[in-house]
């Protein structure tokens, strides 16, 4: 007669070895991971822009600076820690008004890429949070439009 302890003594040896059984393929990337990541990289770039627009116009730091943190609140959102890369020279704007018109504008186009973003999403919590990031950059677009 085999007692219960020598068949659960020779059972366990068997399940890890069941672990590593399946096939070798690996899984397909996740769209909402990608579509994640790419929503991400995208901020970090406007949270970029806006550091060096502060760095560069003092006068409208206090705007900026609140604008630039709901993109960081953006980014982790998307589960992603926002990367501080310095401040670069701002191309093209030689006073604030200009700025705050140009930044208008790329708040504008990121708005419509959160809100086609959204249709993309499988995962409901994932549109849901998109929408909201998509009416913050709108919002954002009409903030600055209106002290440039």
């Amino acid at each position: 007669m085999i007692r219960a302890a020598t068949v659960a003594v020779i059972a366990i040896p068997a399940v890890p070895a069941l672990a590593g059984c399946g096939s070798d393929k690996p899984s397909p990337p996740n769209p909402d991971d990608q579509l994640r990541s790419q929503v991400a990289l995208e901020e970090q770039a406007l949270i970029n822009r806006y550091s060096s627009a502060i760095a560069a116009f003092p006068n409208v730091a206090n705007t900026l600076t609140a604008i630039r943190d709901q993109h960081v609140e953006h980014l982790k959102a998307m589960g992603a820690p926002p990367i501080n890369q310095g401040e670069t020279a701002i191309e093209g704007s030689k006073s604030s008004a200009n700025e705050l018109a140009s930044l208008a504008a790329a708040e504008r186009k990121a708005s419509k890429a959160r809100a086609l973003s959204c249709e993309a999403a499988g995962d409901q919590e994932l549109r849901r949070t998109l929408s909201l990031i998509s009416c913050s950059e709108l919002m954002h677009a009409i903030e600055l439009a209106a002290k440039s």
